[in-house]
Parts: structure tokens; C-alpha cells; sequence
């Protein structure tokens, strides 16, 4: 699978358009969460006005930008994008520039392109940094205000993971991280037509089964699992909250579940 999306006759354009996309409300949820303030509304026909900017945003494994498009009119200065897909960044690069064109963005937002594995983002960085010295920059390498991550962290290790975070993130706990994501449909109330899906995409050999890659496809079914683990057991984050939402019921035996971590 990660192979088709660096493909070069692979369409990000479909993949956009067919691929679920967050509601707002989802994404005031992250702005006010970073903020500390209660001045989102949840409507998703409203839109945000009156939040503060974000210098720095990073979005790890962008694809075409589903994870941070929304969140532009949101910051101020600089946002970087990293997918290891020449595909996707193109078309995140297209993408970037109709919407500052069509809403009228900040047109002093810098945008940075990263090629290459978010498991070597710090390297990616620095040697960003390097070449950006040798022109005008003088940005460090992390001091991100947010990171985010859509339907990517499965294919990373997560240890690693973690320790880069805590490296780009901006200090005195200021920056923010958030990792999201979605997996399979459910019937809710039909268990007849879940056992039915999962055969067909993930049981039986005769079908979808064999062309899943593995281990990412299993922890992404997992809701991350063994990352949100980890997060809660590390010291160097604080205020964290981890959310499952399993309809099924095959997931923290059903629908909602919060967990906290260190404030």
C-alpha cells in the first residue's frame, strides 16, 4: 500500500476526495484544546474567528493535506508538511495554495516540503534547516507549536515516535501534539454484516486479506493501541487525553472511552 501511494501514476486527487474528512468541530476541538480556552463553537457551519494563531504547525504523513488544510487559517507563520510520497506532496502543495487563494489566507505563510519517512523527520529537519541558512532562515529546528498526524502514525515506530516529538515540540509544555485516525465502517446493530465485512476484507484469502501491510494495518484496527500506551506512561507529556470510539463494541468493550494522562 505505501508503495501505490509514492506510484507516480497514483492519484491524490481521488485520494482526497474519497478519503472521510474531519469535521470542524474536530477541529476547534484541537484549538481550543491548545489554547486552554472555551471560545469554539462546535457548530460546523460556524466558522472560528477569534482564536489566536499558531506560529508553527507541522503535519506528519500529510498526504494531500486533509489533517492540516483546515487548520490554516489558524497560523501565522510557518507550516511544514512531510509525507514520504513525491505524489503527495505535490498534490499537498496545490492544495495549500487554492486554499490560501480562495479563503484568503495570510499570504506571508511559509510552507515547507519534506520528502522522505517520518521515523527521520529530525533528520529532514535539520537538513532543511541547513540548506534554509544558507538563504534566509533562522528558524530552529523544532519550537512547533502544534504537530499533527492523520491516519499515519500505524507505519512509525512508536518509541521513536515520541522521542522526535518531544524534540520538535515547543517547550514549556506549550506545543501540542495530535494523532488521529479512523478505521472500518461499522453496521451498528447488524453483527451479521460486520462478520460479513470483516471476511471479505480481512478474513478470507480470496479477497482483500492477503494485500493488507502489516503490522501498521493491525495497530491502526487496534486504535493505536500500543502508541497511546506508551503516551500515557511518558513523563515528558503532560495534559494528555486519549479517545477511542469503537461502535462494534471489539474495542474497550464499545463505544466512547477516555483516558487521561500527567497534568
Amino acid at each position: 500500500m505505501m508503495t501505490s501511494f509514492s506510484d507516480p501514476s497514483y492519484s491524490a486527487n481521488n485520494y482526497l476526495q474519497f478519503r472521510p474528512t474531519y469535521p470542524t468541530a474536530f477541529n476547534n476541538l484541537l484549538l481550543d484544546y491548545h489554547f486552554k480556552r472555551g471560545s469554539f463553537s462546535e457548530d460546523e457551519d460556524q466558522k472560528v474567528t477569534t482564536a489566536p494563531k499558531l506560529d508553527k504547525l507541522l503535519d506528519i504523513g500529510c498526504g494531500p493535506g486533509e489533517g492540516s488544510i483546515p487548520l490554516l487559517p489558524h497560523v501565522n507563520k510557518k507550516i511544514v508538511a512531510n509525507d514520504m510520497s513525491p505524489v503527495m506532496l505535490a498534490n499537498v502543495q496545490q492544495n495549500y495554495k487554492l486554499t490560501v487563494e480562495t479563503f484568503a489566507i495570510n499570504a506571508n505563510l511559509q510552507f515547507s516540503y519534506l520528502g522522505g519517512s517520518a521515523d527521520d523527520i529530525l533528520q529532514l529537519l535539520k537538513e532543511q534547516e541547513r540548506q534554509d541558512h544558507e538563504t534566509h532562515s533562522t528558524d530552529d529546528v523544532g519550537d512547533f507549536d502544534m504537530v499533527v498526524s492523520a491516519e499515519t502514525v500505524h507505519w512509525l515506530k512508536p518509541a521513536r515516535f515520541l522521542d522526535n516529538i518531544s524534540t520538535l515540540l515547543k517547550g514549556d509544555q506549550l506545543g501540542t501534539l495530535a494523532y488521529f485516525g479512523y478505521v472500518d465502517p461499522v453496521f451498528v446493530g447488524y453483527p451479521e454484516a460486520d462478520a460479513i465485512y470483516d471476511e471479505i476484507v480481512y478474513e478470507s484469502a480470496m479477497y482483500l486479506g492477503p494485500y493488507w501491510q502489516m503490522p501498521g494495518r493491525a495497530k491502526l484496527r487496534a486504535l493505536y493501541r500500543e502508541l497511546n500506551d506508551l503516551l500515557l506512561k511518558d513523563d515528558r507529556f503532560t495534559d494528555i487525553v486519549v479517545e477511542y470510539y469503537d461502535p462494534s463494541g471489539k474495542i474497550e468493550d464499545g463505544c466512547r472511552c477516555s483516558e487521561m494522562g500527567a497534568s
